[in-house]
């Protein structure tokens, strides 16, 4: 091995992103025998924090982990000064906390990656088969062999289909959490699969170190012999092959007590691909092809569609076709590849086709309209646009109806509606869309009523004028008619500029966080907003306080403590000004986890005061005798009757935030940005609550019923829903828990 001796060239630090048993220690192991490039290693762990620690005297805490990673570069660095480290998602996140608390205000995964490792070069190891990563990452759970070189508890691992799901879930959850955090700062890592690092070690090793390094050559890894053996054996490949079978079966278990089978696979994928989750399509589309059903090259065409890939897509496309026929799925993202591929007849042939089978279905008219657009006809797409829009934006597909409308109403000579348009477009698709209609977008904004000057921003908005400009859809998009015919003025305001701060309500649904947003957020917007009156609307009802001596104000007021039930009771100050006319924020929970929530709550932990104490105390008693799963189907009517009132307030208030919990303590920061935003709060005050409420979410370290805070994490129902309670959810809000995405993985 050579020693570097060479002066640095290129970037200083480089990042070995990873997913457990994706290979990263052997593509660490080969890096560091290059002996150029330092020995990536995973330094972001309690066990070398600790020694550190403990050599220096002192803790781990808010003021030291910064001189923790100084330290790390010290002893680490080549001589040249380069340094890497290997991070998995878990680890990645005990650097966010601990870096949130220096900071003094939550940062998130990107911004983490970002300041830590500026200079860097981000190398994203992973693997294509995923069920195989499951299976050797269930293994390693129960023998604690994680490298071949470690030694393996003496008890024989055992078959566990649910754990391989389990895995699985991981697995595309840091997929999902690496891909998140790469494109909110714009990093393009460098791809590497373990497949391909398996059938040549060197190939890609060499690869992936002259990525770091253009300046070493081959030699650098002559006779290189890999320091870790591969693990795989007869019994990973004998799990595999029953894991496979289960799945087609349809009999797996998969966590949650409940059959899957392809149908139900093929419909999950669509529906994840409509969400815009990708990888999680994909791992679906797997496993539909593992079943009868030969629909998997669907849901690959369309995520490689999705991607940008659109050779790709249409030969996936046109091989689907020739297996199952004119499948209306496919036909619509055949269209899609089509026009995008410059054949706009040929797509608008399938469409009217489509359109004709199924004259109420929105996707189908929307990318109709989209094509006559496209082919001049602007009158024509603007009228079946229209009918869409009319109909309810809420169905699928609604967020284009709204870019296509722009797109027709600029090609008419109509810029400011063409603005209204794409304003609520970009406000709902959130800039995720293509270059060519960015293009368009930006187009229309330097036409529009203002003659601003603008360029649109792929993370953080449009910049007009050297400001970001957020369009707020509560407040600018109006029709022309609502306007009387007017234009519409969406020139941004800042908060200097405008008097105008309407009430927030905050609804959200028991066990949903009201406590955190009524004991610790309201508090910090008070203090960051000293002229908003803040309301604990539940709270003082329980105290006796009448709904007409809390009347809502127009402005300047916040109000929590607000369940879906209670908006029919709210008195208003100003009684013409209508709801939607305030900010609405609604915090919804899955309702499975909420069940379970409720039941521990009522049936351990809850000590605050209720309007009816025996009546109280009397279920308490009643959950105590019961077993778990009575207790949680016992209290899952509250929680199924709140999630569905709140999917009706969503559709009947389309102005409405509509957030989550899962949201809220998974990615705090994000969640608090976007509420800060939608109320037309500064960035300041966004910072300011930020920095009062830290970082609210770290799990407790023990599991205690009886305490409130029992369990952050979502995802509660796995562990404990049987089958009944499966069929119970399922056969009440099945459907609706779906379109929210909260699916049965």
């Amino acid at each position: 091995m050579t020693v570097d001796s060479e002066p640095l060239r290129g970037p200083s630090n480089y990042v070995v992103c990873n997913i457990p048993r994706s290979g990263s220690t052997l593509l660490c192991d080969a890096l560091g025998a290059t002996g150029r490039l330092g020995q990536p290693d995973e330094y972001v762990h309690s066990v070398l924090e600790q020694s550190w620690a403990e050599a220096q005297n002192q803790q781990i805490h808010t003021t030291t982990y910064s001189e923790y990673l100084a330290e790390l570069h010290r002893q680490h660095r080549t001589r040249g000064g380069r340094f890497g480290i290997k991070l998995n998602m878990s680890q990645l996140e005990r650097l966010r906390i601990l870096q949130s608390f220096e900071a003094g205000s939550p940062l998130t995964a990107a911004e983490v990656l970002e300041q830590a490792f500026s200079d860097a070069v981000f190398i994203y190891i992973r693997r294509r088969d995923l069920i195989r990563q499951a299976v050797s990452w269930a293994r390693a759970s129960q023998t604690l062999q994680w490298k071949s070189t470690d030694q393996a508890i003496e008890r024989p691992a055992e078959f566990d289909a649910d754990a391989i799901s389990a895995r699985l879930r991981d697995i595309v959850d840091d997929e999902t959490a690496w891909t998140a955090a790469f494109s909110e700062r714009g990093i393009a890592p460098l791809h590497v699969y373990y497949e391909d690092l398996e059938s040549d070690p060197v190939g890609v090793a060499l690869q992936t170190a002259q990525a770091i390094d253009p300046t070493l050559d081959e030699s650098v890894l002559d006779g290189y012999v890999p320091g870790v053996d591969r693990q795989r054996d007869r019994l990973n490949d004998e799990w595999y092959r029953r894991y496979i079978e289960i799945i087609a079966e349809g009999s797996i278990d998969n966590g949650s007590h409940r059959a899957i089978n392809g149908a139900d696979l093929y419909t999950r994928a669509r529906y994840l691909v409509g969400r815009n989750h990708y990888s999680r399509a994909l791992f679906e589309a797997d496993r539909v092809a593992a079943t009868s059903i030969p629909y998997a090259n669907v849901i690959r065409a369309e995520a490689a569609f999705a991607a940008g890939d659109v050779d790709t897509a249409f030969s996936l496309a046109t091989e689907a076709r020739s297996k199952i026929g004119d499948h209306p799925p496919l036909l619509l993202v055949l269209a899609r590849i089509l026009r995008t591929r410059g054949d706009v007849p040929a797509a608008r042939t399938i469409l009217e086709t489509l359109v004709a089978g199924a004259p109420q279905n929105t996707q189908f008219q929307i990318e109709l309209a989209g094509c006559l657009a496209k082919l001049g006809e602007a009158s024509d797409a603007l009228a079946l646009l229209n009918t869409v829009v009319d109909r309810g934006h809420r169905e699928a597909g609604w967020r284009d109806a709204y870019y296509w409308r722009g797109y027709c109403n600029l090609e008419l000579g109509h810029p400011g509606l063409a603005v209204e348009d794409f304003d609520r477009h970009v406000s709902y698709a959130g800039f995720e869309t293509d270059a060519e209609r960015r293009e368009v977008i930006a187009a229309a904004w330097g036409q529009g009523p203002a003659d601003r000057s603008c360029r649109l921003d792929s993370e953080r908005g449009p910049e007009l004028d050297g400001a970001w400009y957020f369009p707020n859809p509560d407040r600018s998009a109006r029709t022309s008619a609502e306007m009387g015919g007017r234009t519409p003025d969406t020139t941004p305001r800042t908060d200097d500029e405008s008097t105008e701060q309407p009430s927030v309500l905050f609804i959200t649904v028991h066990k949903g966080a009201s406590t955190f947003v009524a004991g610790d957020l309201a508090p910090a917007i008070g203090q960051a907003l000293p002229d908003h009156r803040v309301v604990a609307f539940g709270s003082q009802l329980i105290n006796g306080t009448s709904p007409c001596d809390m009347a809502v104000p127009s402005e300047r007021s916040v109000f929590v403590r607000l369940y879906p039930g209670d908006l029919e009771s709210i008195h208003f100050e100003n009684k013409n000004r209508p709801l939607d006319d305030l900010t609405l924020v609604l915090l919804s929970r899955d309702p499975r986890d909420a069940a379970i929530s409720l039941y521990y709550s009522v049936a351990y932990s809850h000590t605050t005061v209720v309007a009816n104490t025996e009546r109280f105390l009397a279920m308490r008693d009643s959950l105590q005798q019961a077993s778990v799963a009575e207790g949680i189907l016992s209290c899952s009517e509250t929680a199924i009757r709140e999630f569905k009132k709140m999917q009706a307030i969503a559709r009947a208030h389309p102005n409405a935030l509509v957030t989550t919990y899962e949201e809220l303590v998974l990615q705090y920061p994000t969640w608090l940005r976007r509420v800060c935003r939608h109320a037309g709060w500064s960035e300041d005050v966004s910072q300011q609550i930020a920095t009062i409420t830290g970082d609210p979410f770290g799990p407790p370290a023990t599991e205690d019923r009886n305490q409130h805070i029992r369990r952050i994490t979502p995802g509660n129902w796995r562990n404990l829903f049987d089958e009944r309670l499966v069929d119970h959810f399922q056969s009440w809000c099945g459907d609706e828990m779906e379109r929210a995405g909260y699916l049965w993985l």
